[in-house]
């Protein structure tokens, strides 16, 4: 669902403006998250359970692929000469919040009991993810700033001077192009499941593995903005995905 969010939430985005889109894909976001970590069990309300927790998962993932280049976008049109390490950020804060999911799962596979985790523990990082979403709505509420920008000099993006209210929409097409970041995230999120269930490892390993790999995420991506702000992005992207494409198949075999 990540790549279809990206595209319908990320046309939308560059039809609406970057502040309807975040808040359509948080406000989708919220409703999944609420209706996983809420949901009564089978015993309860019988086969309708597995189904609504599909639908709130399609949610969930539809959500993502609309926020995450919205956003990218969106900060990335808040300065005109650093460009790469304002969006950055934005992968920076999914390495910290990928650390603070797979150490949820650390914890939780630790101290809990099978019987524990299926019962009720699995619905703790969700009611705690959800406490933080109302907060994420902040970084969309401002108006646009030239930051960078000299006074009296026009943005070179929207034409606007300094000081003036800039729309922020950007150019056609930059939403539907968040597609790719976000099909890059499927090989992270899949580690867990794949360390369980090809590999029959221990789920805290899987967990482990990654809250290693957004660690480091979440320290490289702001020195990787810096490196296409001073040395272009062009090398830089077509490198890293040279290297994701030719390394991703060997690792898993």
């Amino acid at each position: 669902m990540r790549p279809l969010g990206a595209v319908l939430i990320g046309a939308y985005t560059d039809r609406a403006g970057r502040k309807a889109g975040l808040t359509l894909s948080i406000l989708l976001m919220v409703i999944g998250t609420t209706l996983t970590a809420l949901m009564p069990g089978y015993a309860t309300i019988g086969l309708a359970a597995p189904i609504l927790i599909l639908v709130a998962r399609l949610l969930q993932g539809f959500s993502v692929g609309g926020e995450f280049g919205s956003a990218v976008t969106f900060l990335a049109e808040q300065t005109a000469s650093r460009k790469g390490f304002v969006a950055s950020w934005q992968w920076a804060s999914t390495g910290i919040t990928g650390a603070l999911a797979s150490g949820f799962g650390i914890l939780l596979t630790t101290i809990l009991s099978p019987e524990q985790l299926v019962e009720w523990g699995w619905r703790v990082p969700f009611l705690f993810r959800d406490t933080g979403w109302p907060g994420r709505a902040l970084y969309s509420t401002p108006s646009r700033r030239d930051a960078g920008i000299c006074r009296n000099q026009a943005d070179p993006h929207t034409g606007a001077r300094r000081g003036a209210r800039a729309p922020d929409r950007g150019p056609p097409g930059d939403g539907r192009r968040s597609v790719v970041s976000n099909s890059s995230a499927y090989i992270i999120l899949y580690i867990p499941t794949y360390a369980m269930k090809e590999l029959h490892l221990p789920q805290a390993t899987g967990f482990t593995a990654t809250f290693v790999g957004a660690v480091i995420l979440g320290i490289v991506s702001p020195f990787a903005g810096h490196l296409s702000d001073k040395f272009g992005r062009s090398g830089l992207l077509t490198g890293t995905a040279w290297l994701f494409f030719l390394t991703t198949y060997p690792v898993f075999i």
